[in-house]
C-alpha cells in the first residue's frame, strides 16, 4: 500500500498523487510531500527507484532485516533505520517493527513491511489537522519518533511488573515452569536492549548534526526524544540485571 500527501507553499493539502504529482513535488523542491509504503512486494519500490532515485543499498535495507538502528547521509538526502515496539501483554513477548525513511529537501518517505502504530497515529492528525505538515518536515519526523520512543515506556513498564511477579513467585514457589517464564521475559528484554542503545545514537544524529533538512530550533526536540529513550535504556539494562538476578534465586 502506497499513500501520500502534499502541502504545497500556500497551504493546500492534496492527497493519493500520481507517480507523476510526485515527481513533479519532488523536482520542485517546494512544499512538503509525505509518503508512507507499507509493502507487500518488491513493485512496490518502483517509487524508491524510478522517482525518488535512492541508493541502490538503502533500497535493499529497506527489503532486508536491519538489526540494528543506524543513519547515513546521502547526497541530496538522509537515511535511517529505526525500530518501534509491539508486545503481547499476556504471553510477555516483544516484537521490535522496523521503520525506514528518507528525509529529503521538501519530503519524507517511510517505509515498512508492517504496520507502524505511530506511523498510523501521525498519518490520521495530519488528515485531520491539515495545519500541522505546515509546521515543517522535520517536525513531521519529530512527531513521528517521538511517538515510537514513548510506545516503549508501558512494555517496559509491564516486562518489569511481570520480573518482579515472577522474582517473587521463584522465592515461594520454585520451579521449572517459573524459570522458562523468566527466560522468556529476559529474551525480550534483551531485544529491547539490541535496539534502544544504537536507537539513541540514530536521534542524537538528529539532536546535534547539521543537517540540511533540520532547522536549528527543531533540534531541541530531538534532543528531548534522545533524553527519552536515554532513560528508557537504563531502565532496559536495570531489567537485564533484575532478571539475571531472578534466575539465581
Amino acid at each position: 500500500m502506497i499513500r501520500s500527501m502534499y502541502m504545497d507553499e500556500r497551504g493546500a493539502l492534496t492527497k493519493d498523487l500520481t507517480p507523476a504529482q510526485i515527481a513533479q513535488a519532488v523536482a520542485g523542491r517546494q512544499g512538503l510531500l509525505w509518503i508512507d509504503i507499507e509493502s507487500t512486494g518488491r513493485e512496490d519500490g518502483a517509487l524508491l527507484t524510478d522517482v525518488f532515485r535512492f541508493h541502490p543499498l538503502t533500497i535493499e535495507d529497506c527489503y532486508g532485516v536491519v538489526q540494528n538502528p543506524n543513519i547515513d547521509e546521502y547526497e541530496g538526502y538522509i537515511f535511517a533505520v529505526v525500530h518501534g515496539v509491539r508486545a503481547d501483554g499476556a504471553l510477555h513477548e516483544v516484537q521490535t517493527v522496523e521503520l525506514d525513511f528518507y528525509v529529503g529537501p521538501n519530503y519524507l518517505v517511510t517505509f515498512h513491511m508492517d504496520p507502524v502504530p505511530s506511523v498510523a497515529e501521525i498519518w490520521q492528525r495530519c488528515e485531520e489537522q491539515p495545519e500541522r505538515p505546515h509546521r515543517g518536515l522535520d517536525f513531521l519526523l519529530h512527531s513521528i519518533l517521538d511517538r515510537m520512543a514513548n510506545r516503549y515506556i508501558p512494555v517496559v513498564d509491564d516486562l518489569g511488573e511481570a520480573l518482579d511477579a515472577l522474582e517473587r513467585e521463584a522465592l515461594e514457589n520454585p520451579s521449572r515452569s517459573v524459570l522458562l517464564r523468566i527466560l522468556q521475559v529476559k529474551r525480550s528484554i534483551l531485544d529491547l536492549r539490541r535496539v534502544a542503545s544504537p536507537q539513541r545514537d540514530v536521534l542524537l544524529r538528529f539532536a546535534r548534526d547539521p543537517f540540511p533538512f533540520i532547522r536549528p530550533e527543531t533540534r531541541v526536540y530531538f534532543a528531548d526524544v534522545r533524553d527519552l529513550m536515554d532513560r528508557t535504556a537504563r531502565v532496559i539494562e536495570s531489567h537485564v540485571s533484575l532478571a539475571e538476578g531472578a534466575l539465581t534465586v
